[in-house]
């Protein structure tokens, strides 16, 4: 029973890991993407898809009050705005936090039963 509520409490705090990733097009053209890290709190340029690699300039962020909560997971693909292959398109990307997510969940278990 302790360890069930320890895994719980675990996966809910990690709920929220992940990004709001927007990738820029003009006529179809991939020009860049934004990601907004509701984790590390930042808001950051990437010159790949999906907001995968380095990114190239980021600054502070906070997901939940720029932008009135816009870039949260709840919100991400409400942000998705295209006209005539232009705009850009956005999604919540958790990809990148998945493992380290899990591997908090079980740190946090194992302290916790111990």
């Amino acid at each position: 029973m302790k360890t069930t509520f320890a895994l719980l409490a675990a996966t809910a705090a990690t709920a929220q890991a992940g990004m709001c990733c927007c990738d820029l097009y003009l006529l179809n053209v991939y020009l860049g993407s934004n990601g907004y890290d509701c984790t590390a709190g930042d808001y950051s340029d990437y010159s790949t898809r999906d907001c995968k690699g380095t990114p190239t300039y980021g600054w502070s962020y906070d997901c939940a009050t720029d932008d009135a909560g816009a870039h949260t997971e709840a919100n991400c693909a409400d942000q998705t705005l295209m006209f005539a292959n232009s705009g850009q398109r956005c999604a919540w990307n958790s990809a990148a936090t998945t493992a380290l997510g899990a591997t908090a969940a079980a740190a946090a278990v194992i302290a916790y039963t111990l």
